[in-house]
């Protein structure tokens, strides 16, 4: 067979174009959407199952995703990119059973607009149909960054993504034409091509830590290398460490004032796109420390009965002891029924003279302060107010504080309230006089 030179020359352009596309491809990541699952439905917590999904065109009914995911109760998000098959527009559609967002990057730009978050309907409700569409024309061979978010309450679970544009058929409600696996053509991928760096979202202290949240997942090494932190006014970092929606890095500092503003300087820190986008060097976030409120320790007891401050544990500082979540859960990654919660740290009065105590369960409450157990009442029942006998208490002193919460099923409810010489009416007790650490540690 002779090889001619207009031969050789097509033979070469066909294969660098599918080198090309190969690379392409490859930054695009697997054929699939990326998909992450918690057993709650805030989205929050550690994932239960983290995986690429074919497709996402799901009719579970009343069973579950598989993996250790809930049949009720449970949230996932989906994220990745759409490879667009012909110019034109195109139209999203969702199907779901509850609550669903879609965000597509319509403009190719790498990141997300308001204008972009084409459905959103976070709501519980049964199979519902919501669409939205880009309003610009979209090129053949472009890669769309999409996210989807859905979350199931109970009952019947649906979450299916649909579109239609040049050549896909519209269909009718309930009828879409699925997004398809990728198979180089057109469909779902799970990665894309991310163009932003992250920023520093915000940044909040407890005792000894500074807390840093980061505007999207970042990478783990360059997360937790402490040479990419600088704090001034003289303090130090100690170590870092990030959390497992990769969202949070913690630096364990060196004691920091009340009374001292700081500005943390950040550098280095990579997200996860391929390529990685970077920090700016020097990135700044100015803050005053704050140690108000109290240690929350809240317990998933591995979904059983009574197995009170057990299993995977989920911890944060709450400004107050103040919850009503009556059917819902406390958005931390624990489920609505079965969870403990132990809040623990240190209380302070306005003035010197008896207080008297007050809880408000359901379920099960125990208060004890500077040692003594002043309420106890772990049992299950309706919302009930427990009272304490009055103690004395004197302003200045920081007396130890821990209450301690069980929820069984149903609603659930969890409160700390007082009187006092200066409190005339039963009151939350305030965030000013709750705190994490004592003195000596915040100063």
């Amino acid at each position: 067979m002779r090889f001619t030179c207009k031969r050789f020359f097509a033979a070469a352009v066909m294969a660098l174009a599918g080198l090309l596309w190969a690379d392409a491809a490859l930054a695009q990541g697997a054929p699939g959407a990326s998909a992450t699952y918690w057993n709650n439905r805030t989205l929050t917590g550690p994932s239960v199952v983290t995986r690429v999904d074919g497709d996402i065109n799901n009719d579970w009914g009343n069973g579950s995703p598989g993996g250790g995911v809930n049949a009720d109760n449970f949230s996932v998000r989906w994220t990745g990119s759409v490879l667009i098959p012909a110019d034109g527009k195109y139209t999203f559609y969702t199907q779901s059973d509850d609550g669903v967002r879609l965000w597509v990057d319509c403009n190719g730009n790498g990141s997300f607009s308001s204008a972009e978050q084409l459905i959103d309907n976070w709501t519980d409700h049964g199979p519902t149909e919501n669409s939205g569409a880009c309003s610009n024309n979209v090129k053949a061979g472009s890669y769309l960054a999409f996210k989807m978010e859905f979350y199931e309450n109970g009952g019947g679970a649906v979450a299916k993504l649909a579109w239609s544009g040049p050549g896909i058929a519209i269909g009718s409600a309930g009828n879409r034409t699925p997004i398809p696996k990728g198979d180089g053509r057109q469909g779902l991928y799970s990665g894309f091509n991310d163009k932003v760096a992250p920023t520093i979202a915000a940044v909040t202290t407890t005792c000894g830590s500074v807390l840093v949240t980061f505007s999207e997942p970042v990478d783990k090494a360059t997360a937790t290398d402490i040479r990419n932190y600088a704090l001034d006014n003289g303090a130090s970092i100690k170590s870092a460490t990030l959390s497992a929606d990769a969202t949070t890095v913690t630096l364990v500092t060196s004691a920091l004032s009340q009374t001292v503003t700081y500005t943390l300087l950040v550098s280095n820190v990579s997200d996860l796109a391929v390529p990685a986008n970077t920090i700016a060097p020097k990135s700044s976030f100015s803050f005053l420390p704050t140690f108000n409120g109290l240690v929350g320790e809240y317990y998933n007891q591995n979904g059983i009965a009574r197995n009170y401050f057990a299993g995977t544990l989920f911890t944060r500082t709450d400004p107050t002891v103040d919850f009503d979540w009556s059917t819902g859960d406390p958005g931390v990654g624990v489920g609505s029924d079965d969870f403990s919660v132990r809040w623990s740290g240190y209380l302070t009065v306005p003035k010197d003279g008896n207080y008297t105590f007050y809880t408000v369960s359901n379920d099960g409450v125990r208060l004890t302060v500077n040692g003594k157990l002043l309420i106890d009442n772990f049992t299950d029942h309706a919302s009930t107010v427990n009272t304490s006998a009055a103690v004395a208490l004197t302003a200045g002193t920081y007396y130890p504080i821990l209450m301690e919460f069980y929820e069984r099923g149903g609603f659930a409810e969890a409160r700390l309230q007082w009187t006092g010489p200066t409190v005339a009416s039963r009151t939350a007790i305030p965030t000013t006089n709750l705190f994490t650490c004592l003195p000596a540690t915040l100063d």
